[in-house]
């Protein structure tokens, strides 16, 4: 029986960049992207609504007892949420503002970016459709407004608290062990 000698070739530089090419592929993949805009946008919200803002170890300003009386009058004439609560200072009345938050895969930057969208509806109270300050803006206007009174619905340079870090590197590692097999 003729014995074969076979010479295994192991070429560690061109393994190494094959790995590199597909972890940077799977990173930069649409779907990875938007799994984390969608995450990140869940979280906002729900932080909001437990009056904790992303990145912020505080909770937001207290409401004054005229902002209260105005929060319960208007509750009777628009549609709240069910986490709505006239004496807490959560950002949501109507949930206007954090139903607008959105977010947008930036493909070719290999991004997503977490926005408000679209324009304010008219409050309503006893007498029918009432004109606010707030009416005439854009969420995002009204968000910027918000931020500058103290409001931080959430940090456009933080990713939130050490725990969300975590879950977002989870979803990432998850991705890429998914796309090498």
């Amino acid at each position: 029986m003729a014995i074969i000698k076979t010479k295994v070739i192991f070429d560690r530089a061109r393994l190494e960049s094959s790995l590199k090419k597909r972890i940077n592929d799977a990173i930069q993949d649409p779907a990875l992207l938007d799994e984390l805009g969608r995450t990140t946008v869940e979280r906002i919200k729900f932080e909001a609504r437990r009056e904790k803002p992303l990145n912020e170890s505080r909770s937001l300003p207290d409401l004054k007892d005229s902002s209260k009386r105005i929060r319960k009058n208007l509750a009777q004439f628009n549609n709240t949420p069910s986490f709505f609560d006239a004496d807490r200072s959560n950002v949501t009345l109507t949930g206007q503002l954090l139903d607008s938050l959105k977010y947008k895969v930036i493909q070719s930057r290999a991004a997503f970016q977490v926005f408000f969208s679209g324009n304010r509806k008219p409050y309503q109270n006893e007498n029918g459709v009432i004109k606010l300050e707030s009416d005439s803006k854009t969420n995002e206007q009204v968000a910027k407004k918000l931020f500058d009174r103290g409001f931080v619905i959430f940090d456009k340079q933080g990713l939130g608290d050490e725990t969300f870090q975590k879950r977002l590197t989870n979803i990432v590692r998850k991705f890429i062990r998914k796309n090498l097999r």
